[in-house]
């Protein structure tokens, strides 16, 4: 009851603090949607009232709370935002002062979300207020009352076990987007797959027995293996968390930021700085193969040869050796750079000194595709074996963004791939405040799903996968993203640097998809 009390203040705060995140799904033929207008809207009606709001017992000011909302056009999107500095609406705090008025307005506005078998939240379903007073008790008649006309769609995530955490934090992020869209058709079936593939398909099974047709996870790729036959003979939707493209076809779309995109956005900035010179660090596994073979894809077509490639296992002795290969040549490099310098010292008193020895840099730049604790050996190894990071650019992708890895003066200039995270600051802030954690990346994924499926419900009245695969593609947290009918899902991508320990963005992404 405590939990449910607590689920529920907090809801109320969303509904009347926070805007709806998502706005109309109307397609325009040359752009992408966004998701701020609606926001903003709200966020005018209730201009120059506050209130103060007790989160867990303090006294906390809520401000300004933006969401993402799905761009219908640029043309539109450019004009609210005029008629936005206009009204000075930016800097609007939507917090508001108790009053009868607004009461009122509460009572004809708010409504209850409803979702069903959530093990985590154990909340009774309850529908608009002005229909019933009471709770529904969750009898199997009444649930088939209440949501006849709801779309059902099972939630397949790992609640216990050693994964419990991400899951959880996964389920946290769904429900939060629930809440700020407001939907009233999305019934959310949550089931505890515990990461294990046997349970995931009987699971599976059972929820496609009770007629659902639409999925969200399951969060690991064997898991998704064990039932991607099941989906495909069945015509259900999967749309899962994980980043094995492999397993990514019409009906199975895989929102995990995928490595392959990143890794060609990141050597496609790297030759446009002219560095051809490029050597690979790999971990020696499916992935590091798998970026492998997208990188000589790529570079093939530039008529470039990677110059040097190391595998590295998870062995710390592995990871220095790998790095000591890949560093072949630049102590000899370095000693030339210092014969330079000193012939030049010298040519004063002897015009006759010359140097004819002349000696390449090896490299001049290193993708490194690790994270945490093993980038850091890694890159702090080349820097020991006189790959000089003032002369050599570090490379990577957005596992590199992990503020443990920012005290590594080696990667001090380093550059890597990462999505966007224009809209994330104000959710995050949210999620904080309502769960008390900060918010994983893989739970914003979600969150963009959940929302994506109630913009489409609320503008068609229904979910069908031909209403998603729109080319101009959505706007969420994690960025610009479109569903392509291969079943990946296609991003775009800034470049971020690490500059006085801090994570700073170079280059900003793309706006728009080329094609």
């Amino acid at each position: 009851m405590l939990i449910h009390k607590k689920i529920t203040k907090i809801v109320k705060i969303f509904i009347f603090f926070i805007s709806i995140v998502i706005s109309s799904c109307a397609v325009n033929d040359k752009e992408p949607f966004d998701i701020i207008n609606e926001a903003k809207k709200l966020f005018n009606n209730i201009a120059g009232e506050s209130e103060d709001i007790v989160v867990n017992k303090r006294q906390k000011e809520v401000s300004d709370q933006k969401k993402p909302e799905i761009l219908q056009s640029k043309k539109l999107h450019d004009k609210k935002e005029k008629n936005n500095e206009k009204k000075d609406i930016d800097k609007v705090s939507p917090v508001i002062k108790k009053s009868e008025k607004i009461e009122k307005t509460v009572d004809k506005t708010s409504e209850k979300e409803n979702i069903s078998e959530s093990k985590l939240i154990k909340k009774k379903v309850k529908i608009e207020e002005n229909q019933f007073e009471n709770r529904i008790e969750k009898t199997a008649k009444m649930e088939k009352n209440i949501f006849a006309d709801h779309i059902k769609v099972g939630v397949l995530l790992p609640l216990t076990g050693e994964n419990k955490s991400i899951g959880k934090a996964i389920l946290n992020a769904l429900e939060l987007a629930l809440f700020q869209t407001n939907s009233k058709k999305i019934n959310l079936i949550i089931k505890d797959t515990k990461a294990d593939p046997v349970i995931t398909k009987n699971i599976f099974k059972n929820l496609i027995n009770e007629n659902v047709k639409v999925f969200i996870g399951p969060l690991y790729s064997n898991s998704l293996s064990s039932i991607q036959n099941e989906a495909t003979s069945k015509n259900v939707a999967l749309f899962a968390l994980t980043n094995n493209t492999n397993l990514a076809k019409y009906g199975i779309w895989t929102f995990g930021i995928d490595p392959q995109q990143q890794t060609i956005r990141i050597l496609d900035f790297l030759m446009k700085k002219g560095n051809k010179k490029i050597g690979f660090l790999l971990p020696e596994n499916a992935y590091g193969y798998l970026l492998y073979d997208t990188i000589q894809k790529l570079l093939k077509k530039e008529n470039i040869m990677p110059l040097r490639v190391e595998f590295f296992t998870e062995s710390i002795d592995s990871q220095r050796e790998a790095a000591k290969k890949i560093s072949l040549g630049f102590e000899e490099y370095e000693n030339y750079l210092k014969s330079i310098e000193e012939n030049n010292n010298i040519q004063n008193e002897n015009e006759n000194s010359i140097l004819t020895e002349v000696i390449d840099k090896p490299l001049d730049s290193i993708f490194i595709a690790a994270s945490g604790q093993t980038l850091t050996i890694l890159a702090s190894q080349l820097q020991y074996s006189n790959v000089d990071p003032k002369k050599v650019i570090y490379a990577g992708t957005s596992s590199w963004e992990d503020e443990s890895i920012l005290q590594e003066p080696a990667l001090n200039r380093s550059f890597f791939s990462a999505t966007t995270d224009l809209l994330e600051e104000e959710i995050t802030k949210t999620y904080s405040i309502a769960y008390g954690a900060d918010m994983p990346k893989v739970a914003m994924v979600a969150y963009d799903i959940l929302s994506l499926f109630s913009t489409v419900i609320k503008e068609k009245g229904e979910l069908k996968v031909n209403y998603l695969l729109n080319e101009n593609g959505y706007l969420g947290l994690r960025g610009l993203f479109r569903l392509k009918p291969n079943g990946i899902v296609e991003r775009t991508f800034q470049i971020k640097t690490i500059k006085k320990s801090k994570f700073k963005t170079f280059q900003k992404a793309p706006e728009f998809f080329e094609n």
